[in-house]
């Protein structure tokens, strides 16, 4: 039994139940003295009527004073909680499964978590039964795992309770109780009991669907008794607040990034002055404050400079409340640096569209990292390789046994290169020259027999003299590759690589003796590759067996290319992945091609590859939030972002009574729970009945 307040503040006015006494000694008269003989036998006879004023002006002050003393006290609304020692429905032999929200809303804590509050109320339970009674506990914790069939083993279930740990998942408590009603119909004691202890937050409940019944052999429905346990009844709702996402934009501007972050208030009081911040690398290095208004979501924003090519873990942190886990979320990222890309243009032109470099050079100037040096093959072989990330050979001749020495050194010790062919292709010279850098020797050309340019023949068909048409086309498939280049290439993006016509490319060997792995990442329809990949020692090469300009085909004018070359460079460069770390939501899995490492969870927790099929693999469930790193991924490697699930956070809690209402009301049993006796209507009626004595007595002759 417990005197609790609902405003406890107001108890601040008892202090002016002191008022009747300090006016009565600071404004009393004081008398003074004088004698006067024929005065003493008047005052003798006036001595007992005295001392009855006297009592009666007390008895005025001690009800003034109750009169105080009941108001402010009523004002702070106070409730006696009553707490029975057990359950009536627990007296009756029964089987008994017993539903244990272990939610992520039950890790809320105002000085004692939720969670241990439900064990406290399981734990009762377990006492209450008879050793003849039939008992198992359904952990609603989203694992779906089976439940455990009933038995007798107190000592058992008691450990089973205790060792219990509340999830990061949510949960459905109408599956967890569809499953303790089919566990109680496989028991043949007749008699049944549900018993669910949860917090009973509405998002898991759905009073929407069906409620949870059980038949017997005959098909009539059981009414089981219906035990529930809200661990908030008689207690102080919860309130929560919540970052709800965090989103990393790029200014362009030196690896200064904004990151926005949605916060929410899901409680009916405003919060004022809530501290944000912002840590990087786990420092801290800028701090605001927000408001919040009841039941409304906010967005913050703030920025924040990281250097380039390094990962960094970002993390926005809101002043931890009674649900901590939902107040911080974290992103990985590593900005990439400025690009310096060497473009040697085989075949410059007057006009500029007619230039073959015209449309890589546009391309790349999109990118606000990129900067482009443009030479002819004349002025690019006496550059210094080193300082650039990537070097795209467009449509260049063989180049010297020295340039291409050194563009292999450059390449093995981590620079990447592009090749397109061209008119200036020489099948024997480049194959004998370029030999170390081509994935296979060119075999042949195939298209027009007829070395025309598009931009020409478009002239011509323009005219009347040939069809556009007339001329054959090769047209690219939809790419099968899971290559990191190729991601934006699905849906409408994929439109646009397949809409390109191709009428002249190159085609590689077969098959060779001592050939190199290469990855196919761009095919015609006619089976020949378009674009392959290549390693060589810490670099990368891209081999594109058609033109970069519209001499043999008309990619450059689809919406493709553009990304298609960025990315290209991005991929050459090792920066293609280098702006954010791939995130997923809590409970997520996977389906990844192998092969692929274990991941190492932010509490040590290991999720290992599992096959599926011959080329692919599946990683998950991943149920902690936070950064899961690969195992041995060494220091290029990246980790997975698992993001909380934000329904979670909400922690309004359904009326009792409309969860009894959707049961169909089946017999219910009374709950050890807090019975709530309110005393300020009798602390109410003290005062009035004080301040009517004291009118009586002031007023009584």
């Amino acid at each position: 039994m417990r005197l609790l307040f609902s405003q406890p503040w107001m108890l601040l006015g008892l202090a002016a139940a002191a008022l009747p006494l300090l006016v009565h000694l600071f404004l009393r008269p004081k008398p003074r003295p004088l004698p006067f003989g024929p005065m003493a036998l008047l005052l003798k006879s006036l001595q007992y009527p005295t001392s009855l004023w006297r009592l009666r002006q007390w008895l005025v002050y001690l009800l003034r004073t109750l009169l105080l003393l009941a108001l402010a006290a009523a004002l702070a609304h106070p409730w006696l909680n009553q707490n029975t020692p057990h359950p009536s429905p627990l007296q009756g032999e029964a089987a008994t499964a017993l539903v244990l929200d272990a939610s992520f809303s039950m890790r809320y804590t105002d000085g004692l978590q939720a969670f241990a509050l439900a064990q406290k109320r399981a734990l009762q339970t377990l006492d209450a039964l008879q050793e003849s009674e039939a008992f198992s506990v359904i952990l609603c914790n989203g694992a779906h795992l089976p439940p455990l069939p009933l038995s007798h083993n107190k000592p058992f279930w008691r450990r089973y309770i205790q060792e219990a740990q509340p999830s990061f998942l949510p949960s459905l408590l109408n599956n967890c109780m569809e499953s303790a009603l089919r566990l109680l119909q496989q028991n043949p004691m007749p008699a049944k009991r549900l018993v669910v202890v949860s917090d009973f937050a509405r998002h898991a409940l759905h009073l929407g669907l069906p409620p949870p019944h059980m038949r017997d052999s005959d098909g009539n429905l059981l009414l089981p008794w219906l035990v529930l346990y809200p661990v908030y009844e008689g207690l102080k709702p919860p309130h929560n607040r919540a970052l709800l996402a965090l989103e990393a934009e790029s200014t362009g501007e030196g690896g200064h990034f904004y990151f926005n972050a949605t916060l929410q208030n899901f409680s009916p009081t405003p919060q004022k002055d809530v501290e944000i911040q912002l840590r990087l690398n786990g420092q801290t290095l800028a701090k605001t404050f927000v408001d919040l208004p009841p039941h409304t979501s906010t967005r913050k924003t703030l920025s924040a400079s990281l250097s380039p090519n390094v990962g960094h873990e970002v993390e926005i942190r809101l002043a931890p409340d009674g649900l901590p886990e939902d107040d911080a979320q974290t992103l990985w990222l590593r900005p990439r640096g400025v690009l310096h890309l060497l473009l040697v243009d085989g075949a410059p032109a007057a006009d500029r569209q007619a230039d073959e470099a015209y449309f890589v050079e546009m391309a790349l100037a999109q990118m606000p990292q990129a900067r482009l040096t443009l030479r002819d093959t004349q002025a690019a072989w006496r550059e210094n390789l080193s300082h650039y990330a990537a070097v795209f050979l467009l449509n260049t001749p063989p180049p010297p046994t020295e340039a291409v020495t050194t563009l292999k050194n450059f390449v093995e010790t981590g620079g990447g290169l592009w090749l397109s062919l061209g008119d200036n292709l020489q099948l024997e010279a480049w194959n004998k020259t370029m030999a170390p850098l081509l994935p296979r020797p060119l075999r042949w050309l195939k298209g027009t027999p007829e070395a025309v340019p598009l931009r020409a023949r478009e002239a011509k068909a323009k005219a009347g003299d040939t069809p556009l048409a007339s001329s054959p086309f090769a047209k690219l498939v939809a790419p099968q590759s899971p290559h990191p280049l190729l991601l934006p290439f699905v849906g409408e993006g994929l439109e646009g690589l397949l809409s390109a016509r191709f009428f002249r490319h190159a085609l590689l060997e077969a098959h060779m003796e001592d050939e190199k792995p290469m990855e196919v990442l761009l095919r015609l329809d006619d089976g020949a590759p378009l674009l392959v990949a290549h390693t060589l020692g810490k670099g990368r090469i891209l081999t594109y067996t058609s033109s970069a300009d519209r001499d043999w085909n008309d990619l450059p004018l689809r919406t493709a290319f553009l990304p298609l070359i960025q990315r290209s460079a991005q991929w050459l460069s090792g920066s293609l992945l280098d702006k954010e770390a791939p995130s997923l939501s809590l409970g997520q899995s996977l389906r990844l091609p192998t092969p692929q490492n274990t991941y190492v969870g932010p509490h040590g927790e290991e999720v290992a590859p599992e096959p599926e099929g011959a080329e692919e693999v599946v990683l998950g469930p991943f149920n902690t939030p936070g950064l899961w790193w690969p195992k041995g991924g060494g220091e290029d490697a990246f980790p997975l972002c698992v993001k909380p699930l934000p329904q979670e956070s909400d922690l309004a809690l359904l009326d009792m009574e409309e969860v009894r209402a959707w049961f169909g009301n089946p017999p219910m049993g009374e709950t050890d729970g807090a019975r709530q006796r309110p005393l300020w209507t009798a602390l109410l009626l003290l005062g009035l009945a004080a301040f009517c004595m004291e009118m009586w007595l002031l007023i009584k002759p």
